[in-house]
């Protein structure tokens, strides 16, 4: 079985922090990744997830469902991987 590694489309620095914004071909899903003082995790050295549609976040993400926040936090960098491949593998409601 082949291993995806997903790079990010864009790099952002702020907040003391870095931004990955990930982008997946062929849909209209993102993800904007986080490590700064402030954020879920962030603080421990991991990062926080967010999936967006069309550029905004997005709270009924099957992938997110389950998880209190608007954001998925306190992620190693392989769960922002294994998270990474479950949003490229999500279709838009027609």
């Amino acid at each position: 079985m082949t291993t995806i590694t997903y790079n990010p489309t864009q790099t952002n620095y702020r907040n003391n922090g870095i931004q990955h914004i990930y982008r997946f071909e062929n849909s209209r899903f993102s993800a904007s990744v986080v490590k700064t003082p402030t954020s879920y995790g962030g603080e421990s050295g991991l990062w926080e997830l967010a999936v967006k549609l069309d550029e905004k976040i997005i709270y009924n993400a099957p992938i997110a469902s389950n998880n209190p926040h608007d954001v998925i936090g306190w992620l190693t960098d392989t769960d922002v991987q294994t998270i990474l491949a479950q949003i490229d593998g999500l279709t838009e409601a027609k």
